[in-house]
């Protein structure tokens, strides 16, 4: 067998087709030292956590004008070397999700002094292996004093994976220059006036931060081989069972389970 390829899919690109089109600026080899199963779980997740971390405003493409991230030097340019990272402070709400945990390894690249997460216990012991050097229980009653208490009230960036209420990342950021990205926007859409100008919400979308995002999925295989970035964890469907696949669409929607489904399908 060939070298298999990942990628980012677009609207006419579902991974569940039985033919689709790979575009190639956001797509890449996967490493020997990977299985393809390992592989597949980074495309989507990863994507989102980058474009939170490096974009600065949106897409003319988006729906939403506020829509941007954290606009963070990315690791391969000069900016990122001048740019202090050791001495800053970044938080990550929803840590134990597949998209938290991707940002907590691109702020392990990136060289954050303190990588702070709030997610369940039981993500504890494999946050901590990837690079946050504190975590904070999210049923803890006093979440918002740890944080503070850790960072003694200097954090200009967080990164919110799962809230549609994002006050909490927004009362301990910096009044004057914090930043939020988040990747769930306050329905009906968007982020509220009462949230502007420090929260903005991210489309986590190859397509609609093509620069950057070309230059991201061209690096991406250096970092799979030096393990900056691992897997999610996953476990496999076999066949396309409707059956089993929205019931693992369920687990995931209460929130019971935090693990990336695949669906391994041959066509014929």
């Amino acid at each position: 067998m060939g070298q298999a390829d990942i990628f980012q899919g677009g609207p006419d690109a579902g991974g569940l087709q039985q033919y689709t089109i790979l575009e190639e600026r956001f797509s890449c080899k996967v490493p020997s030292d990977w299985a393809n199963e390992e592989a597949s779980t980074l495309p989507s997740n990863l994507s989102a956590a980058a474009i939170a971390f490096f974009s600065s405003s949106g897409s003319p493409l988006n729906v939403m004008n506020e829509a941007g991230g954290l606009g963070l030097p990315p690791p391969w340019t000069k900016e990122a070397a001048t740019f202090g990272f050791p001495q800053k402070t970044i938080l990550i709400i929803g840590a134990g999700a597949a998209t938290g945990k991707f940002g907590v390894q691109l702020a392990k690249i990136l060289g954050f002094g303190t990588i702070i997460a709030v997610a369940g216990p039981r993500n504890a012991t494999e946050l901590q292996k990837i690079g946050a050097t504190h975590i904070i229980d999210r049923h803890a009653p006093n979440v918002v004093q740890k944080i503070r208490a850790i960072a003694e009230g200097n954090i200009l960036y967080a990164y919110d994976t799962s809230n549609f209420d994002h006050s909490l990342a927004l009362d301990v950021v910096s009044k004057d220059n914090g930043h939020v990205a988040c990747l769930a926007a306050t329905p009906p859409h968007g982020i509220p006036d009462s949230e502007k100008p420090h929260a903005k919400f991210v489309m986590g979308v190859s397509h609609l931060q093509p620069d950057l995002m070309s230059e991201f999925w061209e690096r991406l295989p250096s970092y799979m081989r030096s393990r900056g970035i691992v897997p999610s964890a996953y476990k496999i469907i076999e066949g396309l069972d409707a059956d089993a696949i929205n019931a693992a669409c369920d687990t995931i929607l209460t929130g019971e389970e935090q693990i990336k489904v695949q669906v391994l399908h041959t066509a014929m």
